[in-house]
């Protein structure tokens, strides 16, 4: 593959000297050679700047972004950016992940071939410390999506497009969906999920989305991972991530009830993954009783409890465990009983 498309890929890195090299290189090793490949030291205090700074050296393609005296936001790295390159293809790799191979050599003809303002690959997990892979997220058959598509097959698509990694992004529909992402209420700073916010802007400025058949990212997990903590944006997060994709379905007709019962689904998967962080934070338990106090009193989690949902969505179906769960804790650390 000549590579005639011009492809911006980025990696921010914060004391990622271990898993770097690996990183990089599976940027590197991909056959495609109109690259421009940004990797940015954001506050190491290994020798990740060194090693940014050895492959530079010896690949022109490599472009460091010099650290900044109050860290880069991803988002401000993206804008700056896609304020340079008006066309082309854009994609990103965290620090300690890598594309396999054929990454670009397939994703980028799937993209030119159909069209596609956004191009969405299957993604495998994979245990940073043993190598196993733990998990492996693909349609298993390519998918084309634009009008009515977006409606009708959300339950299929969605998993695939909520996250940022494993994506292959058209830069002019990129630059309108950070333009209207910026106007949105969702940009708000300490804000939770805020890339699968920005992702439903990137949806709304896209005519035309791709989901290919295959996993080509590998997505390393870590139990010292920096997600799994908690801080309070992430309530207002999982609100807002249930507004926007609430909103961006109702803008191609009215709201089928299997995409209502999914969207309370997802909701009730995130908010308890954001009290499974609370509980285990480092914060006294008195501090953490409001948190509970706010979830269970917001209006999207009455309705999402009350709502006679589809058999189909598991976790809706087990509500009542969701309760007993929350109550359980409460029990066993002095709270009152929240149902």
């Amino acid at each position: 593959m000549t590579g005639t498309h011009r492809m911006i890929m980025l990696t921010i890195a914060n004391n990622a000297a271990e898993t770097l090299p690996r990183t990089i290189s599976s940027v590197l090793k991909q056959k495609h050679k109109n690259l421009v490949y940004y990797i940015c030291d954001n506050g190491s205090n290994d020798n990740t700047g060194a090693i940014i700074a050895d492959y530079a050296r010896n690949d022109k393609r490599v472009v460091p972004i010099p650290f900044k005296a109050n860290r880069w936001r991803l988002i401000e790295l993206i804008s700056t950016i896609i304020l340079e390159h008006t066309e082309g293809f854009f994609a990103l790799l965290d620090a300690d992940d890598e594309y396999k191979p054929g990454f670009l050599n397939k994703m980028l003809p799937f993209v030119t071939e159909n069209g596609l303002d956004l191009a969405v690959c299957g993604i495998e997990s994979v245990n940073a410390v043993t190598g196993e892979v733990i998990s492996r997220k693909e349609l298993g058959y390519d998918l084309i999506l634009e009008g009515r598509d977006f409606l009708d097959k959300f339950t299929v698509y969605r998993r695939f497009v909520y996250d940022i990694w494993g994506k292959v992004y058209r830069i002019p529909a990129l630059r309108n969906a950070y333009i209207n992402y910026m106007r949105s209420e969702f940009a708000t700073d300490g804000i939770g999920r805020n890339f699968e916010l920005f992702n439903y802007s990137v949806l709304k400025t896209s005519e035309r989305v791709g989901i290919f058949g295959e996993s080509l990212h590998k997505y390393y997990v870590s139990p010292a991972s920096q997600s799994t903590g908690f801080f309070p944006g992430q309530i207002e997060g999982s609100v807002s991530v249930y507004h926007a994709a609430r909103e961006f379905l109702l803008s191609f007709g009215p709201m089928e009830k299997v995409n209502q019962d999914y969207l309370y689904a997802i909701y009730l998967g995130q908010i308890s993954q954001v009290l499974d962080r609370l509980y285990a934070t480092y914060m006294s338990v008195d501090a953490k009783f409001p948190y509970i106090d706010e979830i269970m009193g917001l209006e999207i989690t009455k309705e999402m409890l009350a709502h006679e949902a589809d058999p189909r969505f598991e976790n809706l179906a087990v509500r009542a465990g969701f309760i007993a769960g929350i109550n359980a804790w409460l029990a066993k650390n002095g709270g009152k009983v929240v149902l």
